[in-house]
């Protein structure tokens, strides 16, 4: 009896894991049909470099309801250095062309329309934001994403990128400041990461309060019921991909920092006197 309600809870709790995969897929889907969506919206030669979350439904078109996920729309950062003419007014050279004089040109964007062509996540200060890179090609059939090492490091100060990226995931210049200085403080790792989770959550709160006001009103209109039926429940608990970031990635964060600054730490070190010093 103890096996088969052992193996009945086993099937329980994968079933429970299956389910949560699926909605963070969806929630992630989501994402990238308003990424594609937005991009199909932008017009003229040079794209808009951030693109904030569009302001909340307007309570005037009274047959449209709003959902949860127009509530928790992410930033995104539409980074085009050719187009936007950021870098070497928009004239930047292949990287892996030998012949030096042959320019890039924009082919498509990392719009999430499929594995490989993923935008990257990064971190910011309410949740998260999506870095959506052009993806440039040559003569040559050469493609080189925007975000690519050897374009970034063409830019003259690293202050002029507005994100910091890792193998994996990035961080916003903004939330990388924050971290630095709260470090800079004396702030512990854990310290930081619980401050950062509480501003993600209080922004998720503030999402939902507002989809809840917004819902009683149209109630009080006696708007159709029909219409405020589907998908009408805000998440219970936050999205994964609003979480703050780990413990080693503001570790990773520090440490680039202190090797960015290395040498002024040194300097300082070094016109210090022995017994200040000594007495740390």
């Amino acid at each position: 009896m103890a096996d088969k309600l052992y193996s009945v809870l086993l099937v329980l709790i994968a079933l429970h894991g299956s389910l949560q995969i699926a909605h963070c897929v969806s929630h992630k889907e989501k994402h990238y049909r308003y990424i594609q969506d937005v991009l199909n919206e932008v017009t003229g030669d040079i794209p808009p470099f951030i693109v904030q979350p569009p302001p909340l439904w307007f309570r005037s078109n009274l047959n449209r309801l709003p959902g949860p996920y127009h509530y928790l729309r992410p930033t995104l950062l539409l980074w085009d250095p050719v187009s936007q003419r950021t870098l070497q007014n928009g004239l930047v050279t292949c990287p892996r062309c030998d012949v030096a004089d042959i320019c890039l040109r924009s082919a498509h964007w990392k719009d999430g329309r499929n594995e490989r062509n993923a935008p990257r996540l990064l971190f910011a200060r309410n949740g998260v934001a999506y870095l959506v890179s052009r993806v440039y090609r040559c003569c040559n059939d050469h493609e080189i994403v925007a975000h690519d090492d050897s374009i970034l490091k063409r830019f003259p100060s690293k202050e002029q990128l507005p994100f910091l990226l890792s193998h994996v995931c990035g961080i916003t210049r903004d939330l990388y400041k924050d971290v630095v200085l709260y470090s800079s403080t004396g702030m512990k790792i854990e310290q930081i990461e619980c401050l950062i989770a509480q501003q993600h959550l209080e922004y998720f709160v503030e999402r939902r309060e507002m989809f809840e006001n917004e819902m009683k009103c149209q109630q009080q209109e006696q708007i159709n019921s029909n219409a405020t039926s589907t998908n009408s429940h805000f998440p219970i608990s936050m999205p994964d991909d609003l979480k703050a970031p780990s413990n080693d990635f503001i570790c990773q964060c520090i440490i680039h920092d202190y090797q960015q600054n290395e040498m002024l730490y040194t300097q300082c070190m070094a016109q210090t006197r022995a017994t200040w010093i000594f007495l740390f």
